[in-house]
């Protein structure tokens, strides 16, 4: 972080931390409580923000409670928690904490905590971020609009739940709170301080952290796994860099060439495979703690987590992709859509996903990699992820030959036959041959 950037951090947090040393609003403090906050006040003046002093609340990545130390987010990323005291009507700041998300935490009149969630969104363009978002499949009634008086943010609300999406760095930032804790037009004076924040480097650092975070040594199976099984199939051989895989028929066929191409280390032959903006992160298709899969190392860090997570799969293990109506082909052929493909452990708990785009080069058909999802531990539960937005279909339906007008696909690029979707017609056939299990649709979810 640049030295401004971070003295700035510094003298915000220390100014915060006056008044909770002081005892605050906070509501009927022991004199513990108070000796021990003095105390400490000396040495937690140098960090760069006031760290939460409860436990955190969201799991870790292996879906268990957290037990490490808690920490300050990577950056401010502009947002700032006196505004938000006030502007809100909160009554105490209780710090923040980076865990699934930045989480800053308050108090409000009524006693109870809110949480203020930050997310940066990384190597994705603005217009791309709010895209994701908005395809989710929000129950109900939903709300997706730029806010009165501030034109280049975008927020979106549904169940009572909104996020705003702030411009103006190399990430977007993401806000998401609850409309009970604070009045959407009361947040608008924080979102509008956050548009005109100076940029933050520090701040692109992906949440929840995936790749760098291999804190084990690949499992060992009984028996052999999918890296055994690929290598068999072509011993030492990377995928032909020149062949063509058209979607849906060949999404196997292209997974296989990228975990070959992972298993020989050969950057090339895996950049072949992948688009130019691929990501790697969670295995969800929020696209959760994700990254560009490329950058700064060719993708040396996204081939050590691919490896890491095929090796905790058994050489049996069947990619499942999902069932596409022969009317929505043509969108996944086109790549106006993503076509969703996956391994899935025996207790559902594990997962490796594949969001494949497809594409025409010179008339014929063709695939490449969008997303790599991947945990980079073995999870023991179920990661419940707090806050964040309903996810994407993971089947594509089939578009109606009635009322033609413009649309988009799902990179808000004009589509090919401008044929809006019919949601109402069911799916059948599947790709490859595959038939996956009925419950795979909502594993993905899971994450």
């Amino acid at each position: 972080m640049r030295a401004d950037a971070m003295t700035h951090r510094v003298l915000r947090a220390a100014a915060l931390l006056v008044p909770l040393a002081l005892g605050g609003c906070r509501a009927g403090p022991s004199t513990t409580a108070l000796d021990r906050t003095t105390a400490s006040l000396e040495p937690v003046l140098s960090d760069p923000c006031v760290r939460f002093a409860g436990p955190p609340g969201d799991s870790d990545l292996h879906g268990l409670a957290r037990t490490h130390a808690v920490r300050c987010c990577p950056s401010d990323y502009g947002f700032d928690p006196e505004l938000a005291l006030r502007s809100c009507g909160f009554t105490q700041y209780l710090g923040e904490s980076e865990e699934l998300a930045c989480v800053h935490r308050f108090r409000g009149a009524e006693g109870s905590i809110h949480e203020l969630r930050l997310t940066p969104i990384i190597d994705l363009p603005f217009d791309a971020a709010v895209g994701l978002h908005e395809r989710g499949a929000f129950p109900g009634e939903h709300l997706g609009e730029a806010p009165e008086g501030l034109p280049s943010l975008w927020w979106s609300a549904a169940e009572g739940r909104r996020w705003a999406f702030v411009p103006g760095w190399s990430i977007v930032r993401r806000l998401g709170w609850d409309e009970a804790a604070c009045e959407p037009s009361r947040m608008q004076p924080v979102l509008a301080d956050m548009l005109e924040a100076p940029v933050d480097p520090a701040a692109e650092v992906a949440l929840p952290r995936v790749l760098g975070q291999l804190a084990q040594p690949k499992p060992a199976l009984a028996g052999p796994s999918l890296l055994d099984r690929a290598e068999q199939a072509a011993p030492g051989s990377p995928p032909d860099q020149g062949r063509r895989y058209p979607l849906p028929r060949a999404a196997t066929t292209l997974v296989d060439g990228l975990v070959r191409a992972a298993i020989a280390n050969d950057r090339p032959a895996l950049a072949s495979l992948v688009e130019p903006g691929a990501r790697v992160g969670l295995p969800d298709r929020r696209q959760i703690g994700a990254r560009s899969l490329l950058a700064n190392d060719d993708g040396a860090a996204a081939i050590e987590l691919l490896l890491t997570g095929a090796a905790r799969f058994p050489a049996e293990a069947q990619l499942h992709c999902p069932m596409i109506d022969r009317h929505a082909r043509p969108q996944i052929a086109r790549g106006e859509a993503l076509m969703w493909c996956l391994w899935v452990s025996e207790d559902g708990l594990d997962l490796l996903v594949f969001g494949l785009r497809g594409r025409v080069t010179e008339g014929e058909g063709d695939g490449r990699v969008e997303y790599v999802g991947v945990f980079p531990v073995r999870p023991e539960a179920a990661l419940n992820v707090v806050g964040e937005p309903a996810a994407p279909a993971i089947i594509v339906e089939r578009r109606s030959r009635h009322d033609l007008g413009e649309h988009v696909d799902d990179r808000g690029a004009p589509a090919g036959d401008g044929i809006p979707a019919d949601p109402s017609v069911e799916v059948s056939g599947a790709a490859d041959g595959d038939v996956p299990k009925p419950e795979l649709v909502d594993l993905v979810d899971q994450v």
